[in-house]
Formats: structure tokens, C-alpha cells, sequence
């Protein structure tokens, strides 16, 4: 028998840090059902790709869906080493590909569009995220008009970036000056959470209780 590991845990408590990303969300789960698409995510870093990433694998695993996620920062930078490592999506057509960081594989972009993506079985679905933008060529490719989907991802909404705090447990008078400090951006908020709290915790050792 296997021994028990942390990364249940650790992907449930990433889990319930999630908030909001609603319309991500439900496109996700769009193309879940139709498969044959690639959704191109984008955004600064720290604006919370990987924990959407995360989000869409969870989605796949509970639709029964073979998921695949790579890191773009753990793969070379070649034709063959990616094929070495996604290869196994060809022969699903109910796979799902997650493929994160990859600014980190840019110079791949070409080769995925012209010659990777397109042999994948119709009923696949691959998610790209990066800081960078898809190439103009792909939208501007009426071969991918219907099957490429570019989110732009953006700071939170308030009231999703109070509930990251709340999920904190950042307590009450720390939360405003944070919010206008941080805005909606995720890891703004959590490093602010995390040191709010670390402050909290000292204060508290170093206040006496009262009698």
C-alpha cells in the first residue's frame, strides 16, 4: 500500500482559496462539453493562471476527463521534447491538455499551431497560459477563427478580492487598507494577507492578556 502523501491536502487548501473567476469558469466548462478548442490565457504574472489552471484540472477530473498539465518552466525548449512529454493526448479524444508558464516555451508557438495542435483528435481540449499574448497570426487564421478563445485574465473583482482575505482570515481592520493597497490582484492580496497575519500573530504574543 502507498503511503498517504500531502498534495491532497495541499490542493484541497488551494482550492478553497479560490474566488471568483466566474466567466473563466463557465467557458471552461463550455468547452469542456465541445471539446476541439484551445483557450489561450493571458496575463501579468501573479494575476493567478496557475491557480485557474488548477481549477480547470479539478473540473476535468470530476467530468472523468483524462487531464495532462505541463509546466513550462520544467520542459526543453524543442519540438521533441514536447512531443516526448504531451504525445499522449494524440491517441485521446477526450484528453485535456493544460499547459502553463509558457512564455517559458514561446518559441514553440509556431510548431503547436502548425503542426501539434493540429493532429490532435477532434474532441481534445488544450488550455495555454503565459504572460504573453497569443501571435496576431492565429486570429487572424480563418483555420482558427471558431476554435481559438483568447482570455485576457485581470484583477479581481472587490468583492472576489474580500473573499481572498476572508479565506485568509485577515482580520477586519487590516482588510480595507490592504484592498486599496493591492487592488484585485491575487498575490498582492495573498503576500499582503500572509504579512498581515504574521503581524497579527506577534502583536498577540507580545500584548499581554488581560486579567
Amino acid at each position: 500500500m502507498m503511503p498517504r502523501t500531502w498534495m491532497a491536502h495541499l490542493q484541497a487548501a488551494r482550492h478553497r482559496a479560490f474566488v471568483g473567476r466566474k466567466e473563466e469558469l463557465a467557458a471552461f466548462d463550455e468547452a469542456l462539453c465541445s471539446g476541439g478548442r484551445v483557450m489561450f490565457v493571458h496575463g501579468p504574472g501573479g494575476i493567478g493562471k496557475s491557480a485557474l489552471l488548477g481549477r480547470f484540472a479539478q473540473r476535468t477530473a470530476e467530468a472523468a476527463r483524462t487531464v495532462l498539465m505541463l509546466d513550462g518552466r520544467m520542459l526543453e525548449t524543442s519540438p521533441a521534447a514536447f512531443a516526448t512529454e504531451a504525445g499522449s493526448i494524440l491517441a485521446d479524444e477526450r484528453a485535456v491538455l493544460l499547459i502553463d508558464n509558457f512564455e517559458h516555451i514561446h518559441s514553440l508557438e509556431h510548431w503547436l499551431c502548425e503542426q501539434f495542435l493540429p493532429a490532435l483528435p477532434v474532441g481534445a481540449l488544450v488550455v495555454v497560459a503565459g504572460r504573453i499574448p497569443p501571435d496576431a497570426a492565429w486570429q487572424a487564421d480563418p483555420g482558427w477563427a471558431d476554435m481559438l478563445q483568447v482570455i485576457e485574465l485581470g484583477d479581481l473583482e472587490p468583492m472576489d478580492a474580500a473573499a481572498l482575505l476572508d479565506s485568509r482570515d485577515v482580520a477586519g481592520e487590516l482588510r480595507d487598507p490592504l484592498l486599496v493597497f493591492a487592488g484585485g490582484h491575487p498575490l498582492a492580496l495573498s503576500l499582503g494577507a500572509a504579512a498581515a497575519n504574521k503581524d497579527t500573530a506577534a502583536n498577540s504574543r507580545r500584548t499581554p492578556p488581560l486579567t
